[in-house]
């Protein structure tokens, strides 16, 4: 039996040609169709003030099956099945830019004990992980940023950023 070498989706060359490690769900609501981690699912659909009884998730699309593209490309095809229109080629660059999570900043979390630190250069997994929200570290690390830190368990900390080589 031969195996089936055939790329999941167009390589375009980019960073959404990588695998998506997460599970993603595709859902619909009257005025759109759209995606997220499911792990994100809840904290999306209040940020953008959609009613979770006006969802219906289309599909459910397993981590590590399928490539950043690829889903992207599902979405457009259940938008317009829906009757909504396609979202233009930039916009796929922004959204699979977002999703890859291949950040390029590694981020430290300083204790405002100043006894210990912390290297993190996951951010998505570490906000999941310890149920923060989406983007907490990004805010957190931002000088500009009021509220510049973080609590983890108990703990409270300091957030700084680097760029990543």
């Amino acid at each position: 039996m031969a195996l089936n070498n055939t790329p999941q989706s167009k390589l375009y060359g980019d960073i959404g040609d990588t695998i998506c490690p997460y599970e993603v769900l595709i859902y619909a609501t009257e005025d759109k169709v759209g995606s997220t981690y499911t792990h994100q699912f809840i904290t999306r659909m209040r940020t953008q003030g959609i009613d979770l009884e006006d969802v219906t998730v289309l599909m459910r699309i397993a981590a590590n099956s399928t490539s950043q593209n690829t889903v992207w490309q599902m979405e457009q095809a259940a938008a317009v099945t829906y009757g909504h229109a396609r979202e233009r080629d930039h916009s796929r660059h922004f959204v699979t830019a977002a999703r890859s999570q291949v950040s390029k900043w590694t981020y430290t979390l300083h204790s405002m004990g100043g006894d210990h630190t912390v290297a993190i250069t996951d951010p998505l997994a570490f906000e999941t992980q310890h149920g923060l929200d989406y983007n907490s570290l990004h805010r957190a690390a931002n000088p500009s940023v009021k509220n510049y830190r973080i609590i983890v368990g108990a703990a409270s900390y300091t957030v700084t950023r680097e760029l990543r080589e």
